[in-house]
């Protein structure tokens, strides 16, 4: 029979899964882009891999006609599968995670999380609305007020549960993200 030392090396070398999720330009591209540099989390972006299945986000599908609507949902479910099968291989060839995502909705974030053998993070990036705008309007997007208006009505706050680790950060300024980088670096024992 093992003894407590043993169980504690086998969890620390159980691959990480780390789920980032937040509205548009929040950051979490560019902490996707962190971990796989520094420590070669393998990426998995869903708007990258919705673009690969042929289509993209619509924040505002809710308006669509319903044959469109239900196009839109269907894929929606497909890029989640997806998601979920490239996760599970990676993990169980031993590979860090991490899932690049705006979740804004609780099922999707336990979707995602869900890994018998990964240690399990999901980190909200929680950044002041105004700022948000600005970001959005400076990537081009005309629309980014009413993109946020409209994905708040669905948003569904992250909630703490004993199946993951909950982080959540300010994103706001260069000084948070520094901030972040670093408690990122200890909180989920990467050094």
């Amino acid at each position: 029979m093992g003894d407590g030392k043993e169980k504690a090396s086998e969890k620390a070398k159980s691959p990480k899964l780390v789920v980032l999720c937040g509205y548009p330009c929040s950051g979490k591209s560019t902490i996707a882009e962190y971990l796989y540099r520094k420590y070669d989390f393998v990426v998995l972006n869903t708007d990258a891999i919705r673009y690969e299945l042929g289509y993209v986000f619509n924040p505002f599908a809710e308006d669509l006609p319903e044959k469109e609507r239900e196009r839109f949902y269907e894929m929606e479910e497909v890029l989640l599968h997806t998601v979920n099968l490239r996760k599970h291989k990676l993990i169980l060839d031993g590979k860090n995670v991490v899932i690049d995502s705006c979740a804004i909705y609780e099922k999707t974030r336990n979707d995602m999380l869900f890994s018998y053998l990964a240690k399990k993070y999901l980190i909200f990036l929680n950044v002041d609305k105004h700022i948000l705008i600005d970001r959005n309007l400076q990537k081009g997007r005309k629309e980014a007020k009413e993109i946020l208006v409209k994905l708040e009505r669905y948003w569904q706050e992250p909630r703490p549960s004993e199946n993951y680790t909950l982080i959540t950060y300010p994103n706001n300024t260069r000084e948070d993200l520094e901030i972040l980088l670093k408690d990122l670096d200890s909180r989920i024992h990467l050094k």
